[in-house]
C-alpha cells in the first residue's frame, strides 16, 4: 500500500503546505489587525514596497514601527520604493483585515 500510494504523494504535499501557508498568513493578518484595532485614524511612518499593476492607486505598505504589511490606497498613484506617511482607516478584527491611506 505504501508503493501504491508514492504517486500521489507529492500531490499531497504541496496541498498541506498550501494550507499551512494559508493558516499562517491567517494568523499573522489576525495579530496585526488585533495590535492596530485601537489606532484607527493614526499615522505611522512607512514604505510602499508593492503597487498594483492595473491600479497603481492600490499597493502595499510596510510600516517601521510596528513592523506591519498592509495594503494602501491612494487617490494619486502610489510611489513605488519611497517613504510615506500613512493613515490607518481600517481595523476589522472578525475580517482579519487593515488598510491605509496616504495621509
Amino acid at each position: 500500500w505504501v508503493l501504491s500510494a508514492l504517486p500521489g504523494l507529492p500531490a499531497t504535499m504541496a496541498d498541506a503546505d498550501r494550507r499551512a501557508s494559508r493558516f499562517e498568513h491567517a494568523v499573522l493578518d489576525l495579530a496585526e489587525t488585533v495590535a492596530l484595532s485601537t489606532r484607527i485614524g493614526d499615522t505611522f511612518d512607512g514604505d510602499v514596497v508593492e503597487v498594483q499593476r492595473g491600479d497603481p492607486k492600490q499597493g502595499v505598505v510596510v510600516l517601521r514601527e510596528p513592523a506591519i504589511e498592509a495594503p494602501l490606497t491612494s487617490a494619486t498613484p502610489l510611489p513605488l520604493g519611497d517613504s510615506v506617511r500613512v493613515r490607518l482607516v481600517q481595523a476589522d478584527v472578525s475580517a482579519r483585515t487593515t488598510r491605509f491611506e496616504l495621509a
